[in-house]
C-alpha cells in the first residue's frame, strides 16, 4: 500500500491573512449577534428538502465566552476551520428567581444558573444556523478539542476535519438523525446498538445509546435544530440531557439521537480549568451511566412527559430555588 501524501500546508502568508478574515469575520460577528438573538421561544425556518444532503452545505457554530476565544481561535488554526462564535449567555445576566416565577425555569430539581444560561447559549446557536442556508450545523462548546483517538490513532482517517465533517453529515439521509453526538461522555457503551459503520474509516460505528451526555461537538439537521429549539424551553433538564430525555421518549421517531464511537471531541480538562464540571467524562462509564439512566426514567415519569405529534410535554411544579 502506498503511504497518503501529507497534505499541503498553506503558505505562512496566506494563513496569516487567512487568520485575519476569521478574527475580523468572528468579531464583526459578535457584537452584531449579542444583539439580533433573542432567548426565549424562537421562530425557525422551514427545513431544506432531504435531496440535499449529499451535496450539503455545513456550518460551524461555537458557543463562546470573552475567556475562551483565544482557545476558540486557535481551535480554527489547528483545523482550518472557519467557525462563527456565537456570544455565550453570562450567568450573572440572568435573574433565576424572575425565571421560575415566569415559569421559564420549569426544573424539578434546582441546576445551578450557569446551566440555564449554557442552555440559553446552545439555543442561540442553534438559530444562529437555522438563520442561515446551511443544510446542517456543527455545533461547539468553547472548550473543545479533537479526541486521542483522532489526534493519537487517527481513527477517522488522517485527513482533514471538514472532510470527517462532510462523510459524517452524508450519514443523516440514511439513518435518518436529527442529531449526531460526535462527543459523547459517561455514556452506557455496553448497550451500544450498532447502526452504521462510517465507509472511510470502517472502525468508528454511528451508534444507539442510553446516555450520551456532554456536547462539546454535534451535528444537527435543520429539523433536528426546529425539534431543539421548540422543545428546550422552559428548561426542565441540563442541555445535554434534553436531548436524550426527548430521544428516549420518542416512540414515532420523533426526534433521533446517534452518536459517533469512538468519539471525534472532547474537553480541554488541561488547558482549560474553570468549566461548569471538573470530573474528567471518560467516553464510556459503566456505572455513572446507569445512574443517570435511571435518573432519566425518574425524570419522565415524574414529570409526565410525553411526545404529542411533535410537541414534547411534560408537566411541572414551579421548584424554589435560591439564586
Amino acid at each position: 500500500n502506498e503511504a497518503k501524501k501529507p497534505a499541503v500546508s498553506p503558505k505562512a502568508g496566506e494563513m496569516a491573512a487567512w487568520l485575519l478574515a476569521c478574527f475580523l469575520w468572528s468579531t464583526t460577528t459578535w457584537a452584531a449577534l449579542d444583539k439580533s438573538i433573542k432567548s426565549g421561544p424562537l421562530e425557525v425556518p422551514m427545513e431544506l428538502e432531504p435531496g440535499y444532503w449529499r451535496n450539503a452545505s455545513i456550518g460551524f457554530y461555537a458557543v463562546t465566552m470573552p475567556k475562551r476565544k483565544q482557545h476558540m481561535m486557535r481551535f480554527m488554526k489547528e483545523n482550518q476551520l472557519q467557525i462563527q462564535l456565537v456570544p455565550g449567555i453570562p450567568h450573572f445576566t440572568l435573574n433565576g428567581t424572575e425565571l421560575q416565577a415566569s415559569r421559564q425555569i420549569l426544573s424539578r430539581y434546582c441546576e445551578p444558573i450557569k446551566a440555564v444560561a449554557l442552555a440559553l447559549g446552545h439555543r442561540k446557536a442553534l438559530d444562529t444556523f437555522l438563520h442561515s442556508e446551511n443544510a446542517y450545523g456543527l455545533i461547539f462548546e468553547d472548550d473543545v478539542i479533537l479526541s486521542e483517538s483522532q489526534t493519537q490513532e487517527k481513527s477517522y482517517g488522517d485527513r482533514g476535519l471538514l472532510d470527517i465533517v462532510k462523510e459524517l453529515g452524508a450519514t443523516a439521509r440514511d439513518f435518518n438523525w436529527d442529531m449526531l453526538n460526535l462527543g459523547r461522555c459517561v455514556d452506557h457503551c455496553e448497550s451500544d446498538e450498532v447502526v452504521a459503520s462510517l465507509n472511510s474509516a470502517e472502525s468508528v460505528k454511528l451508534v444507539k445509546s442510553g446516555s450520551p451526555l456532554c456536547a462539546n461537538g454535534y451535528l444537527v439537521t435543520r429539523r433536528g435544530a426546529e425539534m431543539l429549539i421548540k422543545n428546550t424551553w422552559p428548561f426542565f433538564a441540563v442541555w445535554d440531557m434534553m436531548p436524550i430525555l426527548m430521544n428516549n421518549l420518542a416512540k414515532e421517531n420523533q426526534f433521533n439521537l446517534l452518536s459517533t464511537t469512538p468519539r471525534l471531541f472532547d474537553q480541554d480538562r488541561v488547558g482549560i480549568t474553570n468549566s461548569l464540571h471538573k470530573d474528567d467524562n471518560p467516553e464510556c462509564n459503566k456505572k455513572d451511566s446507569e445512574h443517570y439512566m435511571k435518573y432519566y426514567t425518574l425524570l419522565a415519569k415524574k414529570g409526565k412527559m410525553a411526545w404529542e405529534g411533535e410537541k414534547f410535554t411534560y408537566e411541572r411544579e414551579t421548584m424554589t430555588c435560591r439564586y
